[in-house]
């Protein structure tokens, strides 16, 4: 049974729901049941606990408490409790420790620009998912500043307010200003996340009033932040941190200058790397940055930022790795992208983060805003399983691939690209993020079996080696796209 971790943190007085899992399977590997009731324990660390009961409403197990406002600052816990019935075992989850607060935090988003508007949409679909997975953690219009093109091509979003055109003048004073005004007021955790083309320690801006190229630096960006926290006066916001997310290709560059005291830095890519767009959607638009929507998708979750980072960071390893790809000894593997994280003020910036010490250990404790009072995240439709090994014989070009699927009924897409044994990238060192295109085939729901399924995948499969298989489904309410799957297929040589 699991509990949905999306409200570790909760804004007091906030009205929200508290959602739940049953694990489909009972003793008799049959799906559970609707109208089964579990217990829902919730207590404030200075007061005796309150007992509620919620029941499932669905054969997947989910129950549901509507409207449950927390009214005490503080540390609370919930616990749910599960008798056992027909034939379900009985269970109790772990506590899930909240947190009720005051204050959620303010953010700075700036989407980039080339001059040649490489991309542009696809940015503007990242810097927008970012915006939304904001304002689903409890982050006011007034605590966003949103710097985006209009231009055409680039159109405002309906439910989307954006503050000003991206220039370097905005972005500082966005940076120096708005955030020292906003901190000032009412403290609490800034983040800013910047998203584009890039090259070694440059962010790519296009000035639309001259029409001339702008960059910021990474001493710029460290400047900026600098001022910020010199003129802070409030002791609460002094001790805030600032959480800067950097999208763009040898992002990893702006490490060095911009990590210190009270900042995290993530980064999409080492100095030296470029970074990924994402899939191929159905709306036929890609991820401008594939690791930054799966950072978001995580926090939108209500993981924390060390949580987000190691799942975004094996997602996109797995996503970007092919056969092409030499060892890279620095990391023990094979992936062409690696993005990295610092909070622990070294300048450096991890990729694979210690559980005991060094970085994450402070981003281990943020979380991003506070619970949705509307996100029904923790119910998006999702992949839960797919062959991890599939083996063909020399005389093989085709096999059948499926995908076990949690809430079918809210399956929008789902479809598997496929990454052929030759498959490679011819990197230019350019500016721009690298756009895989891959054999892509869409999937169908089996009414019988609830899960999807390929059947006679007929000439993708030709050449002896090793593909790769990224399976992806889109939830009809949300329209978020799950964490990816993946396959691989091995076909003998003759």
């Amino acid at each position: 049974m699991i509990i949905d971790t999306s409200i570790q943190r909760v804004k007091l007085d906030q009205i929200i729901n508290i959602r739940g899992k049953i694990e489909l399977k009972n003793q008799n590997n049959q799906n559970c049941n609707d109208d089964m009731p579990v217990v829902l324990e919730i207590k404030h660390e200075n007061s005796d606990p309150t007992f509620l009961t919620a029941t499932t409403y669905n054969d997947y197990g989910h129950f549901l408490i509507e409207e449950y406002e927390f009214n005490q600052l503080g540390n609370w816990s919930l616990t749910a409790y599960f008798e056992g019935s027909n034939g379900v075992y009985t269970t109790t989850t772990q506590p899930l420790d909240i947190e009720i607060v005051e204050n959620v935090g303010y953010a700075i988003i700036v989407q980039g620009k080339s001059l040649n508007s490489e991309g542009i949409k696809s940015h503007a679909k990242t810097t927008d998912y970012v915006y939304k997975q904001f304002r689903d953690r409890g982050f006011g219009d007034d605590d966003i500043y949103y710097l985006k093109y209009t231009t055409p091509g680039n159109e405002q979003v309906l439910d989307i307010e954006v503050d000003g055109v991206p220039t370097k003048d905005n972005v500082e004073y966005a940076i120096t200003q708005w955030a020292d005004e906003k901190m000032e007021e009412n403290p609490a955790n800034l983040y800013i996340v910047m998203v584009d083309h890039g090259s070694e320690d440059h962010f790519i801006l296009v000035n639309e009033s001259t029409g001339k190229g702008e960059t910021i630096t990474s001493e710029d960006l460290s400047n900026w932040l600098t001022r910020l926290e010199g003129n802070l006066e409030n002791p609460d916001a002094i001790n805030q941190e600032i959480v800067v997310v950097l999208g763009f290709c040898y992002s990893g560059s702006f490490m060095q200058k911009v990590s210190g005291n009270h900042r995290i830095v993530i980064t999409s890519a080492a100095h030296d790397e470029p970074s990924y767009k994402g899939p191929k959607d159905k709306d036929g638009i890609r991820q401008g940055e594939f690791f930054i929507a799966e950072l978001f998708h995580q926090i939108g979750l209500g993981k924390s930022l060390y949580h987000a980072f190691v799942v975004a960071t094996q997602s996109t390893e797995i996503f970007t790795t092919s056969n092409s790809t030499p060892f890279q000894p620095l990391y023990s593997d094979y992936a062409p992208q690696h993005p990295l994280l610092n909070d622990n003020g070294d300048l450096k910036g991890s990729n694979q983060l210690n559980q005991i010490d060094g970085d994450g250990q402070i981003s281990r404790e943020i979380v991003v805003g506070v619970a949705s009072s509307t996100s029904n995240a923790f119910m998006d439709v999702a992949i839960d399983e797919v062959p991890e090994i599939i083996f063909l014989a020399d005389d093989e070009i085709s096999t059948d691939l499926w995908a076990t699927i949690d809430m079918p009924d809210d399956c929008l897409a789902i479809w598997a690209e496929i990454k052929q044994v030759d498959f490679s990238i011819q990197d230019d060192n350019g500016t721009e993020q690298i756009e895989m295109v891959l054999d892509i085939k869409d999937g169908r729901i089996n009414s019988v079996t609830h899960r999807a399924e390929w059947h006679n995948l007929t000439g993708l499969f030709q050449k002896p080696g090793l593909y790769r298989v990224y399976y992806f489904i889109k939830d009809k309410k949300s329209l978020n796209v799950s964490q990816v799957k993946q396959t691989r297929i091995y076909k003998k040589r003759k």
